[in-house]
């Protein structure tokens, strides 16, 4: 009986609540997975950044390998353990991404696709007209922050700065749903504008909120708080857009 019905959840289609949930969940596992790494750096130092770089990824792969066992992915480790010990890693270039993990596995995504399976004709990205007009705003944006003052702190760089960059990135994240022709794929992509939608509406608050202030001035705060403007309302119209064709059954 248990197994018919979890027969029928995996059957059902997932709408922007249901990926709203599963991206919550992601969201939980991303922040652990973040202290994680911060409980393991404390206890083990990383070594010097000019230090070998055999010496680098061992201690990143023993990190790593903690990491996965402490979130419960024994069988993931063992894999990896396993494709480290037979030497392909060794010819693997070190790196750490900066981007939000979310971003960056849309990115490898993005990447790792044929143009011509591509079912709304956008060669990549770049290309989506959505996230052009969220990319206006984040040139001004890191324009902006390059005239900042060192006496810049948090109001400017964990409010205002951070909001208005991930309103892109997370069009990034829903563009990447368009690559698939399913209702479940549109109620993820719903889901996504939706949190795009979340990082405008909050951005132009933090703007008003620098208004005045010594760090934005007015031809800057007008110039931001348009861009901001119309790229939220240009999100706001794709949110509904994407729930008119997932009510017609993706038509």
């Amino acid at each position: 009986m248990d197994d018919e019905m979890n027969d029928d959840l995996d059957d059902e289609v997932w709408d922007e609540h249901r990926w709203e949930e599963e991206l919550k969940h992601n969201d939980e596992r991303v922040d652990r997975m973040m202290r994680l790494r911060e409980v393991y750096s404390e206890t083990n130092p990383p070594p010097h950044d000019k230090a070998p770089e055999t010496v680098q990824k061992a201690w990143y792969w023993a990190m790593d390998d903690w990491i996965n066992r402490q979130m419960g992915w024994d069988e993931f480790a063992d894999e990896m353990k396993e494709y480290r010990e037979s030497g392909e890693a060794d010819e693997e270039p070190l790196s750490f991404s900066e981007h939000d993990p979310e971003f960056a596995a849309e990115l490898d995504a993005l990447a790792e696709e044929d143009d011509e399976d591509e079912p709304f004709g956008f060669d990549d990205w770049h290309d989506d007209p959505l996230y052009q007009e969220t990319e206006k705003l984040a040139v001004v944006v890191i324009d902006w922050s390059k005239r900042l003052p060192d006496s810049a702190g948090p109001e400017v760089y964990e409010g205002f700065y951070i909001n208005a960059l991930q309103i892109g990135a997370k069009v990034v994240n829903a563009h990447a749903s368009l690559r698939f022709e399913s209702l479940d794929s549109l109620g993820r992509r719903i889901a996504m504008l939706k949190r795009a939608l979340g990082y405008a509406n909050q951005a132009l608050e933090d703007l008003q909120g620098l208004k005045g202030g010594p760090f934005v001035t007015d031809d800057e705060y007008q110039e931001m708080y348009l861009l901001t403007f119309e790229a939220r309302n240009a999100v706001a119209l794709a949110v509904q857009e994407a729930r008119d064709r997932f009510e017609r059954g993706g038509v």
